[in-house]
């Protein structure tokens, strides 16, 4: 990935930019003079020249001011990765690289190999699996509250209906009462009938029904 300086506006690039959640990033650089670790390992006697080299490493990496980087939300370190555990193990193990490390630290700079590269990645996943675990509660929480507003809503327009149902069915069952219990006027006014007043006739289906009072009024 190529960065901009915000001093300069030249580009910068990093081995790899590694996203953590909240817009920040990790930068880790890919740092190691092969030739200079296997000439010391031929000839201990080189270990000065090796840890010059190191030295020398961390200071052309400082130089790059990643934290400079244009529009960059990362952390105030940077790792330095080499991908060779023996000299991960030879530089925090043996008292003679303790200047590399402190020349690291003041600068900034973490030396990394592949066992602590590997947690550190496993530590930016499970930032991640957390950041989306916060989202998806906060979006179970939202539908949630939207769910609980239409249920309480609709159960209250439900309970008022009901209300009405119910009210409209007492005043209907008292005047069914009272005119259905008065069978001898329903039964006067269906004499009418007999006595020769004319009825209409209506169709139900195929059935041709001649209309008339309902027999329960007659009692």
């Amino acid at each position: 990935i190529d960065l901009k300086h915000n001093e300069n506006n030249e580009n910068i690039k990093p081995d790899y930019l590694v996203k953590l959640p909240n817009n920040k990033s990790v930068l880790i650089d890919c740092k190691l003079n092969l030739d200079k670790y296997l000439e010391y390992k031929q000839n201990p006697s080189l270990k000065n020249e090796f840890i010059k080299d190191l030295n020398s490493t961390i200071n052309l990496l400082s130089n790059k001011k990643y934290e400079t980087a244009v529009d960059l939300n990362q952390p105030s370190f940077i790792l330095m990765y080499i991908p060779l555990e023996p000299i991960i193990t030879l530089i925090y193990t043996d008292s003679d690289f303790l200047n590399v490390i402190k020349n690291a630290n003041d600068k900034n700079i973490i030396i990394v190999g592949n066992s602590s590269i590997l947690t550190t990645i496993k530590l930016i996943k499970q930032l991640w699996a957390q950041d989306t675990q916060e989202k998806n509660i906060d979006k179970i929480i939202e539908i949630a509250q939207n769910i609980y507003e239409y249920i309480s809503i609709h159960s209250q327009n439900l309970y008022k209906i009901k209300e009405a149902i119910e009210e409209n069915t007492l005043k209907f069952n008292k005047e069914y009462e009272k005119i259905s219990s008065n069978t001898k006027l329903f039964r006067q006014i269906e004499e009418l009938r007999n006595l020769g007043i004319q009825t209409t006739s209506k169709k139900e289906g195929k059935k041709l029904n001649e209309i008339k009072i309902h027999e329960d009024f007659l009692g």
